[in-house]
């Protein structure tokens, strides 16, 4: 029998497909992959291949054409490949995944197929992507879920098949929290395939750090990229209602900018709202310490991680009802609200800026999410794979 805790420790080369990926135009793009790689088992052996695909210069894909990587051929750091695949509105997805499949499986056979387990992230489309090299080559496969593909792609036509694949080849399926858990058990998922396994923080670097602030203005922060379901303009809203000494602060870049930046001076708030633009990852842990709280508006997340970072600097939260939200606030560190009440969410904000809070018990709802809980979870979820595949072989 092998030993299977052995070969975590020390052999283990997983091959990790992912649809979203920093590149060097859309550096935010992907990043809750890229941070997690490193600590999975086995990561200092991973080879990394995401899609890079290229649209046609048509007016209805002129938004995903302008956040997507550059396409061809490009191994852009240490063991990430970008492979490139070609949109055709004539041909569509069948072209587009099969060249994909090809291509992954030339280049593997060129660098060389020594892989023990694949994981693939997001179920549409490098999860249909990796189930079929799975089968191809006989590699187990892992797929982490992060949301859009289980809250929003599984209702479109054109992809529900490929993530129902994705699914059923599955050994085990990885989710954030327990809402996609009771999804996926509705889609037919067995209950012993999936794994809750919320992305971990460096809590070491997340930590509280007090700072005499000059003014009595009470900050909060909004992080994360400008798209509509992020819920932007809904926070902006609940600003107008809330105390006039509350101020927020937007962090990030997206094609929500313009339309935003407008309605904040339709809203009369352009001296209590300050647009920073997108920030470095390396930025955003003193960025949310000079911050008073945090505010989450999404309509839907897979976490949010920002969430547990705040938390983790002692910051009070308040969340709509999305991702893990639900499982980790409490009435010691934040408040939830339901998706899209903006009177809720005003008066929240005005509860959370009236009222003192200890930062060392919010930061005790943050540590059990360090990476090395992740990791240690995801190696169990390893062993348990690599012997279910040596049984069954």
């Amino acid at each position: 029998m092998i030993d299977q805790k052995n070969k975590i420790n020390n052999k283990i080369v997983p091959l990790i497909f992912t649809d979203f990926y920093p590149s060097q135009s859309h550096s935010h793009e992907g990043l809750c992959v890229h941070e997690q790689i490193p600590h999975l088992p086995g990561s200092e052996n991973a080879l990394v291949l995401a899609p890079s695909i290229k649209y046609p210069p048509f007016p209805r894909y002129r938004y995903v054409r302008s956040h997507r990587p550059e396409s061809g051929w490009q191994n852009c750091e240490k063991n990430v490949f970008r492979i490139p695949g070609y949109y055709f509105p004539v041909f569509g997805e069948k072209f587009l995944v099969k060249k994909i499949i090809v291509d992954s499986l030339a280049l593997l056979q060129w660098r060389g197929n020594d892989f023990d387990i694949i994981h693939a992230n997001w179920a549409y489309r490098s999860g249909y992507i990796a189930s079929q090299v799975s089968e191809y080559l006989n590699i187990p496969l892992i797929l982490t879920i992060w949301g859009s593909d289980i809250d929003i792609w599984i209702h479109e036509k054109r992809k529900q098949r490929y993530i129902f694949q994705a699914l059923e080849k599955a050994y085990k399926i990885i989710t954030q929290n327990k809402s996609h858990k009771e999804k996926l058990l509705q889609f037919g998922v067995p209950n012993d395939k999936i794994v809750i396994n919320p992305m971990g923080i460096d809590t070491q670097i997340f930590t509280i750090k007090h700072a005499k602030k000059p003014n009595k203005n009470f900050t909060f922060a909004i992080i994360g990229n400008l798209f509509r379901d992020k819920g932007h303009q809904e926070v902006l809203q609940s600003l107008s209602m809330c105390n006039p000494d509350i101020r927020l602060v937007v962090i990030g870049d997206g094609p929500e900018m313009l339309r935003l930046v407008y309605e904040t001076a339709s809203y009369n708030l352009r001296d209590r709202v300050v647009f920073t633009g997108a920030k470095n990852p390396e930025e955003i842990p003193e960025l949310l310490q000079k911050s008073d709280a945090l505010i989450i508006g999404s309509r839907h997340e897979g976490g949010p991680k920002v969430l547990l970072e705040a938390l983790s600097c002692g910051k009070p939260v308040v969340a709509t009802k999305v991702g893990f939200a639900s499982e980790i606030i409490h009435p010691e560190c934040g408040k939830l609200v339901e998706i899209g009440d903006i009177f809720a969410m005003a008066k929240a904000m005005d509860y959370i800026a009236e009222n003192q809070w200890d930062a060392q018990k919010i930061r005790q709802t943050a540590l059990p999410f360090d990476w090395q809980n992740f990791r240690l979870k995801m190696e169990k979820t390893y062993i348990s794979v690599l012997g279910e595949h040596l049984t069954c072989a």
